[in-house]
């Protein structure tokens, strides 16, 4: 997990732009009271990021692929993650 302040010259853009690589999922969903932009290489297996805004800060989390974890799984573990 990675967490920059709204005003830093260093934070990701929001919404981001899509990478060049291929990606089974790209959607804007609603977690945590806000837009949070997701992606997954696989649902099934990863790997994912969620990308979002929330009081003055932008979180961006990443999970690789894995047997252990699906995009269902991160997206719960996205809206119950706590914050700065």
């Amino acid at each position: 997990m990675v967490a920059i302040e709204t005003g830093s010259e260093r934070k990701v853009l929001i919404p981001p732009e899509p990478e060049t690589h291929m990606a089974e999922v790209r959607e804007a969903i609603k977690l945590r009271g806000t837009t949070v932009w997701y992606a997954a290489l696989n649902e099934r297996y990863g790997a994912c990021e969620a990308i979002w805004e929330e009081e003055g800060v932008h979180y961006i989390v990443w999970a690789g692929a894995t047997l252990f974890q699906n995009g269902d799984q991160f997206k719960m573990l996205i809206d119950g993650l706590g914050t700065a």
